[in-house]
């Protein structure tokens, strides 16, 4: 994470990161959030539960969000998409020039 942390970083962007999704989500109210990029696989509150919760509040309708995800299991992209996901990507096959693309299509609509 910390190296597409720093891309990102270098690309302009500001990031602000969580340790877990409880975290994420004390963030995600604080902050002005305009983009998240979340894993799956969070402790706490997992990162299907934090969509859960983003979504239903008004301010997290419609903030663009990534699933990052080492989980390549059709039925979590599914059920991520189906709760309101952007975009489900696996880590292992998304490069970090590919990460920061990904992020500035969202950034620029």
């Amino acid at each position: 994470m910390k190296m597409y942390t720093q891309k990102l970083v270098s690309e302009g962007f500001k990031v602000l990161n969580a340790v877990d999704g409880e975290e994420a989500f004390a963030v995600f109210v604080k902050e002005k959030i305009d983009l998240i990029i979340t894993d799956i696989m969070l402790p706490r509150v997992s990162g299907i539960e934090f969509l859960q919760k983003i979504r239903v509040t008004p301010k997290g309708k419609n903030v663009p969000v990534i699933v990052w995800s080492n989980l390549m299991l059709e039925e979590e992209k599914k059920q991520a998409l189906a709760l309101g996901a952007n975009e489900y990507v696996v880590k292992g096959q998304l490069k970090l020039e590919d990460m920061a693309a990904l992020v500035r299509k969202y950034m620029t609509s």
